[in-house]
């Protein structure tokens, strides 16, 4: 009997370690994604006109924003069968909130390449309707700054 426990308790810490590891490698692959996901040319003080001039730089950002989306999910999912043991409650939680971060994080692509349009129209524009432009911009840039992950 005691044998068999060990047994059980063997396969127990082998499943366990699988899903540390496979959370592990989602949390590094989200650290890579999240570092190349940032765009500079947003982050400029002139991105109207840099946003534009640099349309690849951009859509590299959103793609790596893009990834982070199943990322966020696929990390709950995983951890999910561990943390419900202690409490189901808190397994459901913490799915949640990572479903709602995933929300948000698309946002921000949806925001990024509308950057690019906005960038466009900015340069093609008349110098009296840029100012329509920079506050659309500005909005913009508001949602994208935001700190998603912490709302």
């Amino acid at each position: 009997m005691i044998k068999k426990l060990e047994f059980n308790k063997g396969i127990l810490m082998d499943s366990n370690r699988k899903t540390a590891i496979m959370a592990g490698i989602l949390i590094i692959i989200g650290m890579v994604a999240g570092i190349l996901s940032v765009v500079p040319s947003v982050e400029s003080s002139d991105y109207l006109t840099e946003v534009s001039a640099n349309k690849n730089q951009v859509l590299t950002g959103a793609f790596f924003q893009f990834t982070l989306f199943p990322i966020y999910i696929g990390f709950a999912l995983i951890l999910y069968p561990m943390i419900r043991k202690y409490n189901e409650s808190l397994a459901i939680g913490f799915v949640s909130f990572r479903v709602i971060a995933g929300v948000f994080q698309i946002v921000g692509v949806i925001a990024l390449p509308i950057f690019i349009l906005l960038s466009q129209e900015y340069l093609e524009s008349t110098p009296s309707d840029r100012l329509y432009f920079q506050t659309f911009g500005e909005v913009l840039i508001e949602v994208d700054r935001k700190d998603w992950d912490k709302a």
